[in-house]
């Protein structure tokens, strides 16, 4: 059973690229630029948090 829809989408971002996190899942998080409104997955370890949830 399936219990939360999955989206297989990996995030292309640049360096200094605002984000905001949505949600972490094994060592993604997933996450809507600020920069073009687009949604996907990046490594939490390519992600620095700044304030609360804006990475």
């Amino acid at each position: 059973m399936i219990l939360e829809d999955y989206i297989a989408k990996e995030l292309e971002v640049n360096v200094y690229e605002q984000l905001i996190k949505y949600k972490e899942l094994n060592g993604w998080m997933w996450v809507k630029s600020l920069t073009n409104s687009e949604e996907g997955w990046v490594p939490k370890e390519n992600v620095q948090a700044v304030n609360g949830n804006l990475c």
